[in-house]
């Protein structure tokens, strides 16, 4: 279960989840003055249950979890000693100087629809050097096909991939790599023509 972890002294205001009776006024300024377990309730014979979940508007069932789950009790004071005991998982806003919030981002790409055999695997590593050019951070990327299939003609078929193939800018890509292989064998063929004259003419 996700809640919000506190260290003691944490000061600023908070928001709690509105099920509770007790209501925090968001324009003073709270200190978190203790943090205890709801066992730790229990050990010393305070009726946690009643006294920081029922009396406050919460059911047995969020007891229950709280209580199976471990979640802790959350003291919160004002500068007129005044205290809040809540439940950490009721807690929907606390000050940011608890620390920076991370959370999963992913790079998404729908390429449309393209050949099934086109192999375009050489991509994965490509991404992952940008993005790590880019952001400094290592990356997984993976291709995998998605729903959605349809036929066309090997004509229409052949007129996609001469369009798709022209709009190629990255010599890294097949594209490029293919137009250079070419020019190299142009090359080559020149040379061999140029020594097939001179062996002929000795």
């Amino acid at each position: 279960m996700n809640y919000y972890k506190m260290p003691i002294g944490l000061k600023g205001t908070f928001k709690i989840n509105p099920r509770m009776k007790q209501i925090l006024n968001e324009h003073i300024i709270y200190s978190v003055s203790s943090i205890r377990s709801i066992k730790d309730y229990i050990a010393d014979n305070i009726n946690v249950r009643n006294l920081v979940f029922i009396d406050q508007g919460l059911t047995d069932e969020d007891y229950v979890e709280c209580l199976n789950n471990d979640i802790p009790i959350v003291t919160l004071v004002t500068e007129g000693n005044e205290f809040y005991s809540i439940p950490a998982n009721m807690f929907i806003a606390v000050p940011d100087s608890i620390g920076k919030k991370y959370i999963n981002k992913a790079v998404v790409v729908n390429l449309g629809y393209l050949p099934e055999d086109l192999n375009i695997d050489y991509v994965n590593e490509e991404i992952e050097d940008l993005i790590k050019g880019k952001l400094g951070i290592e990356s997984t990327s993976d291709i995998k096909d998605v729903s959605g299939t349809y036929v066309v003609t090997y004509e229409e078929h052949d007129e996609a991939e001469k369009e798709r193939i022209s709009n190629v800018t990255d010599n890294k890509t097949c594209k490029g790599e293919l137009l250079k292989t070419l020019e190299t064998l142009e090359k080559y063929k020149t040379m061999v023509k140029i020594l097939l004259k001179k062996v002929e003419g000795s």
